[in-house]
């Protein structure tokens, strides 16, 4: 395959309501752990460069808000409005005039979790199957409202049934990313019918549509289920900065930073600790704050953003602070 045949356009789907969150405030720009939501998606995409080539933004409801967010922190971004709001089909044929790659990587906006080694892998294993599409499936343990993977007897994928329609027990779910050949995606776009149910049409109806066709599709599986932890709900929201929580106190702690109680420890994006530091429990972290290092903060320490504490302090019992910075040796609390 040519180094050309191997360039990708991403598309992020970031123009629903999400009117399970209730919030008018919308989803995608709502903050987990000190960013945006769509965030941890564009950085993650931005990173991929080997493949990588273009990245539009399919934005929809309050629209010019969502643009100015993406647009204050990301450039070269290419931004394209779904004016009616009738499915995840719909939205990708918003975008398809906008597309200047052969290959198609459509993204979730609400998937902060899923990582650049894992996007990188699975590119990689699209270009190698050379299928019409693949997509990440997996197996997740919690409740989830994603659609499941029905396949034949010999193990081929032949649909994917929404989760409100199941009449049978299936495990494997799709997380709703997938890869496609340009020119095939139009083609099945345009048999995608309607569902009568939810009045939307659905990408996900674009598999059945193949596999009757007789083409080939392809499936990455991810076993770290949690990477393809989606946000539709106040609940999954608490749900996923916990697990986002979790891989920052590790990534502190493979530093050399001590924290008594995870459990109870809030960190941003980019909390930066320095080493031999000591977090106490109740510990609460907004995001650009720096900590030096042999620093002793908590416990019930709260720190606003943009706090810098200086090596060899100590941020003690009930503090709050905002708007400061901490010489080195001071102490307060």
């Amino acid at each position: 395959m040519k180094r050309r045949d191997k360039r990708v356009s991403a598309v992020v789907l970031a123009a629903g309501k999400s009117t399970r969150i209730k919030s008018s405030t919308p989803k995608v720009i709502m903050e987990l752990g000190g960013q945006p939501l769509i965030f941890y998606v564009l950085r993650t995409l931005t990173s991929l460069k080997a493949y990588l080539k273009q990245i539009i933004v399919v934005h929809g409801h309050k629209k010019e808000l969502i643009k100015a967010v993406i647009s204050n922190e990301f450039k070269n971004i290419d931004f394209v409005y779904q004016k009616k709001l009738n499915g995840t089909a719909k939205a990708v044929e918003s975008a398809l005039s906008a597309i200047k790659e052969d290959n198609v990587l459509i993204v979730c906006a609400d998937t902060p979790l899923i990582e650049r080694n894992t996007l990188n892998n699975f590119v990689q294993s699209y270009f190698k199957e050379n299928t019409v599409v693949s997509f990440i499936t997996g197996r997740i343990k919690e409740e989830n409202d994603l659609g499941r993977v029905a396949r034949d007897s010999k193990g081929q994928v032949i649909k994917i049934i929404e989760k409100q329609d199941l009449t049978y027990d299936l495990d494997e779910v799709n997380s709703g990313i997938c890869c496609f050949k340009k020119d095939y995606l139009l083609k099945g776009l345009r048999k995608i019918k309607m569902n009568i149910k939810k009045k939307e049409y659905f990408l996900t109806d674009i598999i059945e549509i193949f596999s009757k066709q007789g083409l080939k599709i392809s499936t990455y599986n991810l076993s770290n289920w949690r990477q393809i932890t989606g946000i539709n709900t106040q609940k999954a929201f608490s749900l996923a900065y916990n697990i986002l929580n979790d891989k920052l106190l590790e990534k502190v702690m493979s530093r050399g930073v001590k924290v008594v109680d995870p459990g109870s420890t809030f960190l941003s994006y980019d909390t930066k600790i320095g080493e031999n530091s000591v977090i106490y429990p109740f510990t609460f972290i907004e995001k650009n704050v720096i900590i030096g290092n042999n620093c002793f903060i908590g416990p019930f320490v709260h720190l606003r953003k943009d706090v810098v504490i200086e090596n060899n302090s100590s941020v003690r019992n009930f503090a709050d602070i905002s708007r400061s910075s901490l010489k080195k040796k001071s102490k307060k609390g």
